[in-house]
């Protein structure tokens, strides 16, 4: 039995030097599990990356976005921590392309 449901269960993305390229993921919680997030943050790997989490309905979507100025690929991880000591963690993958203009 999962604790949480992602949709989808991480995030791709694909795009241009200078575009701002965006992606929602929902987190839907197990009710047996109850939990509310208490901090969060985004590994270095990509500091162009930026993300808000908004609470609706008994699920969290998660917001991210972010504009690139070289070619590069995504590889990056948004870290939530949560109230629930048997799921202290909830972890976001999100990988993906920047390509030239």
């Amino acid at each position: 039995e999962n604790f949480i449901s992602l949709k989808p269960s991480y995030v791709y993305f694909e795009g241009k030097v200078g575009e701002e390229i965006r992606s929602n993921i929902e987190i839907i919680r197990n009710t047996k599990y109850p939990f509310s997030i208490t901090d969060s943050y985004i590994t270095e790997f990509n500091s162009n990356l930026e993300f808000r989490i908004n609470k609706k309905a008994g699920k969290y979507i998660v917001n991210i976005k972010g504009v690139f100025k070289k070619p590069e690929h995504i590889r990056s991880k948004i870290i939530l921590s949560t109230d629930n000591s048997l799921f202290p963690e909830i972890g976001i993958k999100i990988i993906g392309q920047i390509m030239d203009k």
